[in-house]
């Protein structure tokens, strides 16, 4: 969205709806963010690029996975599982 708060669009796909989204944790370069999603009934891990392309599922396995941090280099996501 423009500073303003208008031209605001949907970050993630349809499959994923914004009321199961959370806890997003932006990357140090500010190009990416890791959020909790659920998609399938499953709470997972996803990254995704600040464009909105690049959705990558970093988690997927049937544990419940939350709360992900980004390392100071961006390298690593520590989250709960």
């Amino acid at each position: 969205m423009n500073p303003d708060g208008s031209s605001r669009r949907p970050l993630t796909p349809s499959s994923i709806t914004v009321a199961s989204t959370w806890r997003p944790s932006w990357s140090p370069d500010s190009m990416w963010i890791a959020f909790v999603g659920i998609q399938d009934g499953n709470e997972e891990i996803y990254r995704i690029n600040i464009d909105g392309t690049g959705l990558l599922n970093l988690t997927n396995h049937p544990a419940a996975d939350n709360d992900p941090h980004i390392s100071p280099d961006g390298s690593m996501i520590a989250f709960v599982s």
